[in-house]
């Protein structure tokens, strides 16, 4: 028979035990909104191609990183922030160009994804986006290829390895290619054929139903960069091509913009 102190005692448990159960799913809830928030604010971001909403954005996820508590998902979209703060920095408007603000960023991104691989060692994306980030450091400054060269390709097969259907992943290792010197394997060819693969991933994940919270980002500036590269090489028709997908689908893809008023007066 239980008495009334222990009936007394077990009724306080059940009750810290609901109360502890609903604030967790209250945190969940709250989480969930805030990073919808966050979400849209970068969407905003990306399709104005505006660096202070990428800061703004940035510093948002920052602020709501108290509630995420150990989940990577504050970390991951305040790196991705960063990340295109680099590619603002490093491959926009000749008045934009700032190779210390590239600098600052990538390694503010990389200390971000390198406590989010530790919480989640198997997310796919995180580990590309460290393996782009180190080959962008080494594409600044080369001599770091001795240490951050191998890290790059490490990344890539592990990265490909968890998961070969996302799309980001292939535009990223796309990038890390663009930005790895020839000796070391980088170069035209191979960054083409990640990025084709991405886009050829990126027009299958249009036609899925996914929710809020999950990546979308990236198509067009994995078009933009196929232009970069056919212009690179002075393949100008193709480059126009691929500038003009873009735009396609972002109007207000800047550097689609740019590439095509560069290819003005250029023969094909």
């Amino acid at each position: 028979m239980i008495t009334k102190p222990k009936i007394y005692t077990l009724s306080i448990i059940l009750l810290l035990l609901f109360l502890t159960i609903g604030n967790v799913f209250a945190n969940d809830s709250t989480l969930i909104v805030k990073v919808s928030d966050g979400v849209e604010l970068f969407n905003r971001a990306y399709d104005a191609w505006d660096k202070d909403l990428f800061l703004k954005t940035a510093t948002y996820f920052s602020d709501i990183e108290v509630i995420a508590q150990k989940s990577t998902i504050t970390l991951y979209w305040q790196a991705v922030s960063h990340f295109y703060l680099v590619s603002y920095f490093l491959f926009g408007y000749e008045k934009d160009k700032d190779k210390r603000q590239a600098k600052y960023h990538i390694q503010k991104a990389i200390d971000l994804l390198q406590v989010a691989q530790k919480r989640e060692p198997q997310h796919a994306e995180v580990i590309a986006l460290l393996g782009t980030l180190y080959g962008m450091r080494i594409y600044l400054d080369p001599l770091t290829s001795v240490v951050l060269g191998k890290k790059v390709f490490d990344n890539i097969k592990k990265s490909l390895a968890i998961d070969s259907t996302n799309p980001r992943i292939y535009y990223l290792v796309g990038m890390s290619y663009y930005h790895t010197p020839s000796l070391l394997g980088g170069g035209f060819k191979t960054s083409k054929e990640y990025l084709l693969k991405a886009e050829d991933l990126y027009k299958n994940e249009q036609l899925m139903t996914l929710t809020p919270l999950k990546p979308r980002w990236g198509r067009s500036t994995c078009l933009g960069f196929l232009g970069n590269i056919y212009k690179k090489k002075k393949r100008y028709k193709e480059a126009k091509l691929y500038y003009q997908k873009a735009l396609t689908v972002n109007p207000k893809d800047k550097m689609a913009m740019m590439g095509l008023e560069q290819l003005k007066n250029r023969n094909p």
